[in-house]
């Protein structure tokens, strides 16, 4: 029955987990070379990192994407790039919650099912309503905080890549 129960858990968070994966907008492997492909990539209002070739770094809102140039909203103003004078685009992304929700939950029905199992009375002979009751208790309490610290973990993670470089 405990087999049986873990298994199913494993199979349930890894399907809801693939499901709640959106659709990836990286670019695949390497960063773009072109001011075109990198539309397909950001949407506007996305936070960029714009380098020109000395390194000075620039962050700022994306507005708008011309195959000669992009336009950022630094501090409320806007500022126009060409495409000469980027060297390099970063942006940081944060990392979607739901499958730290799933991953935690999942976790953490295991574990308090398992912390649950063992508070259990072992003078349980016949099926009373008062046999397991730690078990079913310690599976949906870990499944609870460990939904809630999958959300953090996952709430607090951002990524930082390379999306376009000459």
């Amino acid at each position: 029955m405990t087999r049986s129960l873990l298994a199913m858990l494993f199979v349930l968070s890894s399907v809801a987990s693939a499901a709640a994966q959106p659709p990836d907008t990286s670019p695949p492997g390497q960063p773009v070379l072109s001011l075109q492909e990198l539309r397909t990539f950001v949407r506007p209002g996305e936070t960029l990192r714009v380098f020109d070739p000395q390194g000075n770094e620039t962050k700022g809102r994306l507005m708008n994407i011309r195959d000669d140039a992009i336009t950022l909203a630094v501090d409320g103003v806007r500022r126009d790039f060409s495409a000469d004078s980027i060297a390099q685009i970063d942006r940081t992304r944060r990392d979607g919650v739901s499958d730290g929700v799933l991953k935690g939950l999942a976790a953490g029905a295991v574990v308090g099912f398992a912390l649950g199992r063992r508070a259990d009375s072992t003078a349980c002979y016949r099926r009373d309503v008062e046999c397991g009751q730690g078990a079913v208790i310690g599976a949906y309490g870990g499944a609870f905080w460990g939904a809630i610290f999958g959300w953090i973990v996952d709430a607090t993670h951002k990524t930082r890549e390379t999306i376009f470089a000459r």
